[in-house]
Order: C-alpha cells, then sequence, then structure tokens
C-alpha cells in the first residue's frame, strides 16, 4: 500500500540579499506537478492500475488480480467523499487546477515570498504542493504459500523456477534446491512479521541453507512496472526473479545423513504463522539416498546368481535411480572372467557397443555401451560358458565409467559355467 501525502508549500530560493523576499536576479529550484506512479514504471498514466493482472509465473491464473468489489474513497477539498470501484488508478496533485498534468517546471518562482517587482515578472503566481510518500506491505498472518521445490538449472547458473522437482538423487553428493514463499498466493507479500521459516528433512540432512528462521520487519518490493499484462516484454526469468523478490527465497543443501536408515528420504517446508499454526508446503518425498541400481532379468524371472554352465542364457539389464535417471554421460561397462559375452542389443538414447573378447593376459570378457544422457539405461546380451572347464566360478560385474572420470563398480554377480 502507498500512501501519498502532500500539503501546500513554497519552492526554496537563495535570498542573496538577505530581506525574506524572492527577488527578481535570485537563484531558485522550480517543480512541476507530482503524481501516484502507482504501477511503478516511472510515468504518468491516466488510467495506469496501480497492478495490471498478470499470470507472472505461467500457471494459469493471474498474480496481483484485484477483486472486482475492492474501491477506493475520494476526499475532495469540501470534505465531500465519492467512491471509485475495482482498481487503484493513478493520480497527479493538480496544484494549478487546470485539470492537466504540468510535469514539466515553470520558469517562474513558486511560493508567496515575492518582492514588488518579482510579482510584476510574474513570479508567486503558483504555488508547490510539498509531496512524500510511505509504502506499506500489509502481509496477511494467517496463511502462507509455499513454492517449490525448485532444481538447479542443467547449466547450472540459476534454480529452474518454470518446473517444480518431484525427485534428487544425493547418493553422489549433495544437491541445491529452492523454495518461494510468500504471504498467500494473491498478495505475493513477504510474510508477516514474527512468523519463521524452516526446512524440515526426514532422513536426509540439511548441509547448508539461507532464507531460513525468524522474519522481521521488510519493506515491500516495487510494483512490477507492467500495464498489458499479456505483452509487457518482460522474460521467464524477470518474472520469476520478481516472485522471488516479493516474498521469500529458501535455499538449501541436501545430502546423505551419517547413518542411512531408509533408501529414501523427504523434506518439506514449514512456516510458522503468526496467527494460524504450521503450515506446511513445498515437499518432495523422494530424496534418493542409494542412487542407481542394476537390475537384471532372465525370462521373467529377476537375477540373483548366474548359471550358465548347461546353456546359453539371454538377459536384460536396466539401471536407473529412484528419479528414474540413467547413468549420464559415459561408458557402461559388462565383465566377465567367466563365459562369453555376445549379441549386446541397446535401446533408448545408449550408443556405440564395443566388444573385448577375452584373451590370455586379461582373461576378462567385455562389453562396453556408450551412455550420453540420463534417460534409463536399458539393454540385453547373451553369455554363455566359454572353453575353460577349470575355472566355473567367476564374476560378471556391471560397472560405469562417467566421462573423464574412474570407473565405478554398480553391482556384482557370482557366475557358474
Amino acid at each position: 500500500m502507498t500512501i501519498v501525502g502532500y500539503t501546500r508549500g513554497q519552492g526554496d530560493y537563495q535570498d542573496a540579499n538577505s530581506n525574506g523576499l524572492f527577488d527578481v536576479g535570485e537563484s531558485f529550484t522550480a517543480y512541476g506537478e507530482s503524481y501516484v506512479d502507482a504501477n511503478g514504471n516511472g510515468s504518468f498514466e491516466l488510467n495506469g492500475a496501480y497492478q495490471a493482472d498478470l499470470d507472472i509465473d505461467n500457471d494459469g491464473t493471474n498474480d496481483f488480480g484485484w477483486d472486482t468489489t475492492a474501491y477506493q474513497v475520494n476526499v475532495d477539498t469540501a470534505g465531500t467523499y465519492s467512491v471509485a470501484s475495482s482498481n487503484f488508478y493513478e493520480e497527479f496533485i493538480d496544484s494549478n487546477n487546470n485539470g492537466t498534468l504540468d510535469s514539466t517546471p515553470t520558469a517562474k518562482y513558486q511560493g508567496v515570498n515575492c518582492s514588488a517587482a518579482a510579482i510584476s515578472a510574474g513570479h508567486c503566481t503558483n504555488q508547490i504542493e510539498l509531496v512524500r510518500s510511505l509504502r506499506l506491505q500489509m502481509s496477511a498472518s494467517t496463511s502462507a504459500e509455499i513454492e517449490g521445490p525448485f532444481g538447479r538449472k542443467s547449466d547450472d547458473s540459476d534454480f529452474d523456477y518454470s518446473q517444480t522437482v518431484s525427485c534428487i538423487d544425493v547418493s553422489s553428493g549433495s544437491k541445491q534446491l529452492a523454495w518461494r514463499v510468500a504471504d498467500s498466493a494473491s498478495r505475493r507479500n513477504h510474510l508477516a512479521e514474527g512468523s519463521k521459516i524452516s526446512v524440515v528433512p526426514t532422513d536426509v540432512e540439511v548441509k547448508s541453507e539461507s532464507g531460513t528462521g525468524d522474519v522481521k520487519s521488510i519493506s515491500p518490493t516495487h510494483v512490477l512496472s507492467v500495464l498489458d499484462p499479456t505483452n509487457n516484454g518482460l522474460t521467464a526469468d524477470d518474472k520469476y526473479a520478481y516472485l522471488n523478490q516479493r516474498g521469500h527465497l529458501i535455499a538449501a543443501y541436501i545430502g546423505i545423513p551419517d547413518t542411512i536408515d531408509e533408501l529414501l528420504g523427504s523434506i518439506e517446508i514449514k512456516v510458522e504463522t503468526v496467527n494460524a499454526g504450521d503450515i506446511f508446503g513445498g515437499s518432495i518425498n523422494e530424496v534418493d539416498l542409494i542412487g542407481h541400481v542394476a537390475t537384471l532379468v532372465s525370462g521373467s524371472a529377476l537375477v540373483g546368481d548366474i548359471d550358465v554352465s548347461s546353456t546359453k542364457q539371454t538377459f536384460k539389464l536396466n539401471i536407473q535411480n529412484s528419479c528414474s535417471e540413467g547413468m549420464g554421460a559415459g561408458d557402461i561397462i559388462i565383465s566377465t572372467d567367466e563365459g562369453i559375452l555376445s549379441n549386446a542389443v541397446i535401446t533408448g538414447t545408449l550408443g556405440a557397443i564395443t566388444y573385448d573378447d577375452a584373451n590370455a593376459d586379461t582373461n576378462i570378457d567385455t562389453i562396453s555401451i556408450v551412455s550420453s544422457d540420463t534417460t534409463p539405461n536399458e539393454l540385453s546380451f547373451d553369455l554363455e560358458k566359454d572353453a575353460d572347464s577349470a575355472s566355473t566360478n567367476g564374476k560378471l560385474t556391471i560397472s560405469f565409467q562417467p566421462t573423464g572420470q574412474l570407473i565405478s563398480i554398480i553391482k556384482d554377480y557370482n557366475v557358474d559355467d
């Protein structure tokens, strides 16, 4: 809310001869008429609404839309009240009562203390309005709007506010999430003073956080400079940044706890309101603590140990985490020291297949498959016994080598050929 107060007064001048009057030739400052810049765009529009309806977060619902029953009360100099319905429009202070905004300063001194010669020269014809304004933020104390969580963009330049995250994998390192908190969906103000914001983890550890704690008195953000809600020239990032400024941006790094009791953790935001108790929101119920899991199937049966001593078998391999993500960029490596690997068939976005047959030096049979993105990794391959009957107990190992990094083992299987 913007409160504008003004009173009749006069401009300043340099009283060079100290006679208490403005004299011709003395320097002075002239002022144009002031106005209420309701929409904050730096110019006056006769029908400029305080805040245009705007679907700022592109969710199909206008933000900052005014109730059509809202009204303003005007009081004229005679003390007569008049009511204007709906939105709050821009007004100007008509100091000279000509019905027009005169924003360009006059070339004459505006005041009452003029010498006779100055009056004859046209000075002191008008006065000015001394104007001051104060913006107040009227926050709801019985509600809270919690949006998110938002993950990082693929280039890690910022958070991706265009979509929320339902699952995150922290098995290989902490990940950062963000939430946006406001007093309500319609007001989009900061929370009322005395509220409190907390990050609430379950079976995960919050490594660091920002934006949480007790809410103090906060100055309101300027009104968005928007007149046309359908063609305002703002980028999506501009809009999201404005919403962040109007409320509270909460960020937290989430990681694996010292002791893992569950495969999945969860996290949410809690707002302790001033007058309506605790409000929870922005939950993410799948924080993957284990990471990628390899599943091997033969026919329709899940494979534990492998036995190809009597016949060749075809296996289907699936690698993904709880977020249904594959391994990313690198090489998926299937290797065995017992048996012969062949007939690898890929699905989805997996790439080139390379065979490295067992030899006298390594006695390891290997298939390497290129992975380029996080699509779930699915492929099939054949395994049959080799000609070496001296050794029957071995291993089949599923590994992954990220591009430019070391190999890590995903899973081992016992092999009998």
